[in-house]
Order: C-alpha cells, then sequence, then structure tokens
C-alpha cells in the first residue's frame, strides 16, 4: 500500500475551495445539507455530463458543511504521485480522511434523493463513534 502524505493546501488549491463555497454560498447550498441533495438533483435532471466547477461546487459545499460539524481541515494528500484535497482529522492516535470532491464524483448517477445527506449522517456518526470507543 502507498504511504500518504498530509500536506498544507497550495493557494491554488485554497482558491479553489473558496470559489466553490463562495458560489455555494450565493446558492444557498450552505444552509443545511439537504440544499446540496437539491442542487445536485437539479443538475443531474439537466441530463449534463458534470463539470469540473460542478464538481468543485458541489464538493466545496460538502467539505464546508462537514468542517462545520467536526474539527477536520482542509489539506493536500498525496502518495508522491497524485495530490487530492481533502479533509482530514483526528480521533486519539487515528487519522481520519475525507474526500469531499470525490464523493460528488463517485455519486453522480447514484439515483438516490438524499446521497449528500446520507453521507454526511454517515460520516458524522462514524467519527462519534469512533471518539466514544
Amino acid at each position: 500500500m502507498t504511504e500518504l502524505h498530509i500536506r498544507q493546501l497550495s493557494p491554488e488549491a485554497q482558491d479553489q475551495i473558496i470559489s466553490g463555497v463562495t458560489y455555494a454560498e450565493q446558492h444557498g447550498l450552505l444552509a443545511d445539507i439537504s440544499c446540496i441533495d437539491q442542487e445536485f438533483a437539479r443538475l443531474r435532471s439537466l441530463g449534463e455530463i458534470p463539470t469540473p466547477q460542478m464538481r468543485l461546487n458541489l464538493g466545496a459545499a460538502l467539505g464546508y458543511i462537514i468542517q462545520q460539524h467536526t474539527n477536520m481541515q482542509w489539506a493536500s494528500v498525496t502518495d508522491g504521485t497524485t495530490s487530492v484535497v481533502v479533509l482530514v482529522g483526528s480521533l486519539g492516535e487515528q487519522q481520519v480522511i475525507i474526500y469531499p470532491f470525490d464523493v460528488v464524483e463517485r455519486r453522480w448517477n447514484n439515483p438516490e434523493p438524499n446521497v449528500f445527506a446520507n453521507y454526511y449522517d454517515d460520516v458524522i456518526a462514524t467519527l462519534h463513534t469512533t471518539r466514544e470507543n
């Protein structure tokens, strides 16, 4: 298994997150996790292939909401070849990494109406369960 290294965000990655969160805020996506599900359903109903900007906006919104309810921080994870923007936190000795942009990508074709709300609930439940153990 390849070792992952956590790094600070590059200025470009910081700008992308700020851009995505700003878009999400301007379009009411940060009020509640269900707002992301509604926007996701709207975009999917258009029948378009998701653009990188669509994924960025939804991923930034998802990450922002998770970050607001946890102690996680934005970071970059690299395996020496590829770097991705993630949320990183720790629970005791355990490190937790969440990939909000990948979540959007992998769930694009999921017809479930509450895909992000369910994901969010799973993340929060896992973090709370892990803290209690």
